[in-house]
């Protein structure tokens, strides 16, 4: 709670020296251009109250730290040069399920990554022959994280090719700014060797980066999920364990790394003991006025 504060002007402590020093030789006039109870100065003894001792220390300790100026500085991050989008495609077939890592094993590591990340829009897609599902970039980690949810596995394997090309119309809207796309998957090769030569053109024309990520224990069968993702400007994974998708999903995160500002500011503390200490004040006036009317 206190970490980091400290007091701006920490010199005018020595305030509190004065109070004391005039509170034990300074004698109060008898003389006033306003006094409410006059009658009091000339009394020999006024009765000195506990309550009101304390009260009229405390308020004058935290004037004079307000006066201190409690301060920490801060550092905020500010928008991010330029917007990055990505675009994750997992695969949720049936028949899919992979040794090394569980389908919801996998939606938890991924909604942990798009919940940590704030320079970021996202969308998500599956990866089977059901009718295609995909959201739109959004920055709601709410509305994903409901998507990842409520997705199950169904369907069977549909062809990468094809879902790849439909991904590219999800970055139509986006102008400028970093695209990548995340294909997390078991084992996927192309049906079609001319029509992946194509889309992969069209992944360069438009600055598409592609990493894949092969959840097969058989390095082979991701070939060309491997030549897509270098082709593209990417980079292809071998996951070796349900703990390496965080690690790789960090590293992309570094890879395609925004350049965001920062500025530092100060957020000061002097209203907390300021307002406290004018309450005491009033709160001393008003017990004040009692004992005396008593």
């Amino acid at each position: 709670m206190f970490e980091g504060l400290y007091f701006e002007y920490p010199k005018l402590s020595t305030l509190i020296v004065i109070f004391i020093a005039c509170d034990a030789y300074c004698k109060l006039r008898s003389r006033a251009l306003y006094f409410p109870h006059i009658n009091i100065l000339h009394q020999e003894k006024s009765p000195v109250s506990t309550i009101l001792l304390w009260l009229k220390w405390i308020a004058l300790s935290l004037l004079v730290l307000a006066m201190m100026s409690p301060v920490r500085d801060q550092t905020i991050r500010l928008a991010a040069d330029k917007e990055r989008s990505i675009l994750f495609i997992l695969e949720n077939a049936k028949n899919a399920e992979a040794p090394l890592l569980t389908f919801s094993s996998l939606k938890e590591q991924v909604a942990t990554f798009i919940e940590d990340e704030k320079s970021s829009i996202f969308g998500v897609s599956f990866l089977n022959s059901s009718p295609y599902l995909a959201t739109p970039f959004t920055s709601s980690t709410k509305a994903l994280k409901l998507v990842l949810d409520i997705s199950q596995r169904e369907g069977t394997k549909g062809p990468l090719e094809k879902v790849l090309n439909i991904a590219i119309g999800s970055f139509n809207s986006i102008s400028e700014g970093l695209k990548v796309v995340i294909v997390i998957a078991q084992s996927h090769e192309m049906n079609s060797t001319v029509n992946a030569q194509n889309i992969l053109q069209d992944y360069k024309e438009q600055g598409i980066h592609l990493y894949g990520l092969s959840l097969s224990t058989d390095v082979s069968s991701s070939d060309s999920l491997k030549k897509f993702a270098e082709g593209s400007g990417g980079a292809f994974y071998q996951l070796e364990n349900s703990k390496d998708l965080s690690s790789i999903l960090e590293e992309i995160d570094r890879l395609e790394e925004v350049n965001q500002f920062e500025t530092d500011f100060k957020e000061y503390f002097y209203v907390f003991p300021l307002f406290s200490s004018f309450l005491l004040f009033l709160m001393l006036i008003y017990l004040r006025n009692r004992q005396v009317q008593v």
